[in-house]
């Protein structure tokens, strides 16, 4: 029964009932098999994550068809354990070879136990011993091994950071290690030892020099003959710049008191300001006009407190809303490096804002009712409106989001400003009225060729005359008998100009800038505040700034000339900011020479012109129809070339080329004439057109409150403004040949003409 199968079954071993047979071992009690074994366990010793340990080898002498090796019943094979037939060196005898892998598992004690039986083939006379096989795991030898960082400020009198070091752990059960650095500067806990536990490493500046430096410590094993390197950095910095505050914030209501506006933020170093050999030299700016600071340079020792806040006086004009701004702070530090720091800064803003008042000239002598324009205008705000800084006498209407109105009483002869009080003493407003006895300058004459566009000062009883030809703004002042001339305005590349809202300024347009001029001071040189090119769009070479007129809320309207193909939008300009903004519709579009107009409240504007095909778009304006948009809304009407346009005081009727009278809808209420000149009265009631057929020439007055509109007297002129024979050429780009403006009682008309300008008394 010697010989045949040897098998190792790692699974489970099921003792069968057997007859005793004899042999040695367990099992049952046949005698004609039997098994024994060279040796009954097996004990193996291993480092954890190390190469495993030697196989050994068990002996099996048996008696039967065969050997088989397996687990006792209800046990798993040990993962880590495995047994091979090694050799036969005898018909009776197997050597099995017996390994272990201990791989990744933890240090420890592991034993499991295998069975070899022996028996016949058909699983009777089973004899079996077991064998107990233990696995024993010593930690192996490593250390954490870092990289470590440490840093130091120079001239900190802590030290290098961590000032307690680093520990790095060594582990190992059976070890022999010792500790070395490569650089001076690297301390060392210990040097050597046999037992695992922790390893301290610092760092000592000594004479180093700042910046950057590197070293390693290497702990060595002598038994396993490994090695861990530890990586070491040490980063010596000069001070760095600090601030308290790295983010700042402001509300501002018309609840909001000066504390409200600033904050402070105290700019030191790393070393805190105390050394003073090491402080540094900082600079700081602000990138928006509101965001105000206390200083723009310093040092940081000792610290400095740097007050952050907004301007009160840039702020005064903004309208509501959510602003971002940055402080940004610059300096270069011992070692010769820039470096800067921002401090984000955003403002919230929700106060009432006065743009302007109409009419704004008011009377001395009677109360007068005016319409205050504005933004972000609430009920809640009335109460805040005061008259140089008094409250009303008569409480204010709200009427919307843009517009209040109040009666004020008879005023005495000045400027008196409309603002909204508050805690911060921001006056919120550019409105203001100025209360005069005006006087209206009677039937004269003013020798001025070359006037395109005339503009009547009520206030100063003064005449502009805007000359293209010269590019000159001429200016006459009415002395109470006769006319005195004045300094013109030089403006090269002239094409228009308008009085803004308070009569404080005259707004120009050239070809391709908008300029402002002091209408209080007559020495005042015109001052640049916007260019065309700064336009969304702009599409040069063609695009040209043309006619221009002022919205009673401060918003300007300006046409253009466009001497190419394609379309040129009207364009807005907020005269209260000096900036472009955008105008709420394409109106004016396919012209080449634009045409505007608005009414004398300022209420209405309308804007036209020539077009090739198909014929100019026209568009108007209701500046008040919004209650959330200080510039209006766009109304509907029909498109047509249009020469010229008047609007009367109120807009309550349109005047198109001289001709045809209409309601704002576009729809026809009656024709004068054929004329080359004329202009509705005041209320719109009349109608004075020009008639330069007899010299020297004369006013024709027409009742325009029955239909057909009937010849209702006329007024001659005191002086001929142009020569009958001129043929008036107005395409593609010369300006209307003659201009005219009326008092604001009605009772003065300011022509002009290529020869002169004339004052004509009306009835």
């Amino acid at each position: 029964m010697s010989g045949g199968f040897v098998s190792v079954v790692f699974a489970f071993f099921i003792a069968a009932a057997v007859s005793a047979c004899g042999g040695g071992g367990g099992g049952g009690g046949s005698s004609d098999t039997s098994i024994s074994l060279s040796q009954t366990s097996l004990a193996f010793n291993a480092e954890q994550n190390a190469a495993a340990p030697a196989a050994q080898t068990i002996t099996a002498t048996f008696q039967g068809d065969g050997v088989v090796v397996g687990t006792l019943p209800g046990q798993q094979a040990a993962a880590w354990l495995a047994i091979a037939e090694d050799s036969r060196p005898a018909s009776n005898q197997v050597v099995f070879r017996v390994s272990v892998a201990p791989g990744a598992l933890a240090p420890g004690a592991y034993s499991t136990t295998v069975r070899i039986a022996s028996g016949h083939a058909d699983g009777s006379a089973i004899k079996y011993v077991d064998v107990t096989i233990s696995l024993t795991i010593a930690a192996g030898f490593g250390a954490s091994g870092g990289p470590l960082s440490f840093t130091e400020i120079d001239g900190d009198p802590a030290g290098p950071q961590p000032s307690a070091g680093y520990t790095e752990q060594i582990q190992g059960d059976n070890i022999s290690w010792h500790a070395t650095a490569d650089q001076p500067w690297i301390v060392l806990g210990a040097a050597a030892g046999t037992v695992k536990g922790p390893l301290n490493i610092k760092v000592l500046r000594g004479s180093l020099a700042l910046g950057t430096h590197t070293g390693t410590v290497s702990i060595a094993d002598d038994r396993s003959g490994r090695t861990v390197n530890v990586p070491v950095t040490y980063a010596i910095q000069p001070p760095g710049l600090s601030v308290d505050k790295t983010s700042l914030s402001f509300t501002v209501t018309l609840a909001s008191v000066p504390g409200d506006l600033s904050a402070p933020v105290q700019i030191s170093d790393q070393l805190n300001g105390l050394n003073g050999t090491k402080g540094i030299a900082w600079k700081a700016t602000s990138d928006q006009p509101w965001l105000a600071i206390s200083a723009v340079s310093g040092s940081t020792s000792p610290p400095t407190v740097l007050t952050v806040g907004i301007d009160v006086v840039q702020m005064g004009l903004m309208p509501s809303g959510t602003y971002m701004g940055n402080v940004g702070l610059t300096f270069t530090d011992a070692a010769g490096t820039a470096g800067s720091v921002q401090i984000p800064v955003t403002f919230k803003l929700r106060m009432p804002l006065a743009r302007a008042a109409t009419p704004y000239l008011v009377s001395t002598t009677a109360p007068t009712t005016v319409l205050v324009r504005g933004e972000d205008l609430q009920a809640a705000d009335l109460a805040s409106l005061q008259l140089d800084g008094a409250a009303l006498a008569t409480a204010p209407t709200f009427v919307n989001g843009t517009s209040i109105s109040l009666t004020l009483p008879a005023l005495a002869a000045g400027r008196h400003l409309l603002t909204f009080s508050n805690g911060i003493g921001s006056a919120r407003s550019a409105a203001e009225v100025t209360s005069k006895l005006l006087v209206t300058p009677t039937t004269s004459v003013v020798e001025s060729p070359n006037t395109t566009h005339l503009l009547y000062d009520p206030e100063r009883t003064r005449i502009y005359a805007v000359d293209r030809t010269d590019g000159l703004i001429k200016r006459f002042e009415w002395n109470g008998t006769t006319w005195t001339t004045l300094t013109s305005l030089v403006v090269p590349q002239l094409r228009d100009a308008a009085l803004t809202r308070s009569g404080r300024e005259l707004v120009i347009t050239t070809d391709t800038q908008v300029l402002m001029s002091d209408a209080t001071d007559i020495t005042a040189t015109p001052r640049i505040v916007a260019n065309i090119t700064d336009v969304p769009g702009y599409f040069p070479p063609f695009d040209q700034l043309n006619y221009v007129v002022v919205a009673d809320s401060g918003m300007a309207f300006i046409a253009q000339s466009f001497n190419g193909s394609g379309s040129t939008p009207l364009l807005g300009f907020d005269t209260i900011r000096e900036r472009w903004v955008t105008t709420s519709g394409p109106m004016g579009k396919l012209y080449y020479e634009g045409r505007i107009a608005a009414s004398d409240d300022g209420h209405y504007v309308i804007a036209g012109g020539e077009g090739l095909s198909p014929a100019a778009e026209a568009g108007l304006i209701d500046s008040r129809g919004d209650s959330t948009i200080v510039f209006g809304i766009q109304l509907t009407y029909p498109v047509g070339n249009f020469e010229a346009f008047d609007l009367g005081a109120d807009g309550s009727k349109v005047l198109e080329s001289f001709v045809s009278v209409k309601n704002r809808s576009g729809n026809l209420l009656g024709s004068l004439p054929f004329n080359n000149f004329a202009r509705f009265s005041p209320d719109t009631t009349r109608a004075y057109a020009w008639d330069e057929t007899v010299a020297p020439g004369k006013l024709n007055i027409y009742d325009l409150t029955v239909t057909p509109y009937a010849k209702s007297g006329e007024v001659a002129l005191p002086s001929r403004i142009a020569n009958p024979t001129y043929a008036p050429v107005i395409y593609p780009r010369t300006p209307w040949w003659v201009s005219g403006a009326l008092s604001p009682d009605g009772k003065a008309m300011f022509l002009a003409g290529p020869e002169r300008i004339v004052v004509v008394t009306l009835p």
